[in-house]
């Protein structure tokens, strides 16, 4: 049987706490105001496609034991605890949630938590 959706604490547990509990190899720590206050600004969708694609020291958390939206949900979890106002992340249609979060409406995919990130980021810049 498939696991439901796990909460952002128990992604966070499980993955990102090894870097980000200690801050080691230049992650913010949790609940360091400091470290995290930049990252905060730079917003949701960037802090999400870091996760998702990796940054620096941090490997790309994508397509690992956690899906998308159980990593949107850590990054609100990690973000939220030092002051950040981001929303849980919807479940997607027909997911089960084991960490109670309420379903989504039938027309939002599984890729609903990164809408709007990917707009453009594989496009190149240069002139042709």
């Amino acid at each position: 049987a498939k696991k439901g959706l796990q909460s952002g604490e128990a992604v966070y547990t499980a993955q990102c706490s090894a870097c980000h509990a200690a801050g080691i190899v230049g992650a913010p720590k949790f609940g360091d105001a400091v470290a995290w206050g930049p990252r905060l600004k730079s917003g949701f969708d960037a802090l999400l496609h870091s996760a998702i694609a990796g940054k620096g020291s941090m490997g790309a958390q994508g397509g690992g034991a956690f899906n998308d939206t159980e990593i949107a949900r850590a990054v609100v979890y990690m973000t939220n605890a030092v002051g950040g106002k981001f929303p849980e992340p919807a479940v997607p249609a027909g997911a089960e949630d084991s960490a109670g979060a309420p379903s989504a409406t039938p027309a939002t995919t599984s890729t609903a938590p990164m809408a709007g990130y990917t707009k453009g980021l594989y496009q190149s810049t240069e002139d042709e």
